[in-house]
């Protein structure tokens, strides 16, 4: 969309208080299947709740999802099929609400993950990108922590091949991320001991589709995970103590076996 054209839908909303657009993208489905055409309601950004359906201009596109979060500045979204949270809207890129629409229902996890393997006890291995790191892993008590090298807010392209080489294979991959649309609570319906290896990742973004950042790093694709949750608040990463400490023991409630290994 032109900044033409996004001028006019400004103008439509402040004059008539509605204006229509068109809806190309699947990341509203089901709730708003495309090619579709909407009407915007204008609304004061202060009267926006959590639930709502939004537009906002980002760059030159107009972006139709849904308030999963805010503040006093700012709206988080995400589209009702996405499963992690769009860079924040601020107060001035809103430009109105589509009323009338279904509210969102959340997948069942089961029909995010693959089915249980039954070959658990679970082996748990963590994957945490930090700066300064170098690949290294160490096995404690069942538990496979590997630290990778974070560049920037990416990594380099070649330690991603290499974690997808690593991680292929295995029965749950879990990224945990600052833009996850789910808390932890999310995998409290799984029965996380029947899957025999469970990949953790976490200290870098995902991403859908992207080319390289500037510096020539990468985003993770999103496909290295089954599951995506967030354990702070929206745009807070977690640290590495809490996800030792307080996520892999939930992953892991029974002993594992050998680290780093898929029992038989």
């Amino acid at each position: 969309m032109t900044a033409a054209a996004a001028a006019l839908v400004r103008r439509a909303l402040a004059r008539l208080g509605r204006a229509v657009i068109d809806v190309a993208g699947t990341s509203m489905a089901p709730t708003i299947v495309a090619p579709a055409r909407v009407t915007l309601t204008a609304r004061r950004f202060e009267n926006v709740v959590v639930g709502d359906v939004a537009a906002y201009l980002a760059g030159e596109d107009i972006v139709v999802h849904r308030v999963v979060h805010r503040d006093a500045d700012r709206l988080f979204t995400a589209g009702d099929a996405r499963r992690r949270v769009d860079p924040a809207a601020h107060r001035g890129d809103f430009l109105g609400v589509v009323e009338g629409l279904a509210p969102f229902t959340a997948p069942s996890p089961m029909k995010l993950v693959p089915a249980p393997t039954g070959a658990g006890p679970a082996a748990v291995r963590l994957w945490v990108f930090e700066h300064g790191a170098t690949w290294s892993t160490t096995d404690t008590d069942g538990l496979t922590v590997t630290r990778l090298p974070r560049a920037g807010i990416g990594a380099d392209p070649g330690v991603v091949e290499r974690l997808r080489a690593e991680t292929t294979g295995s029965d749950l991959r879990i990224g945990v991320c600052q833009s996850a649309r789910d808390g932890i609570e999310l995998l409290t319906a799984l029965d996380l001991t029947a899957y025999g290896t469970v990949d953790v990742v976490t200290g870098v973004g995902f991403t859908t589709a992207a080319p390289p950042l500037a510096d020539g790093t990468v985003l993770l694709p999103e496909d290295l995970a089954h599951v995506f949750v967030r354990t702070a608040p929206l745009g807070e990463w977690p640290t590495t103590a809490w996800v030792t400490e307080t996520l892999v023991p939930q992953l892991s409630p029974v002993p594992a076996g050998p680290a780093g290994r898929r029992p038989r």
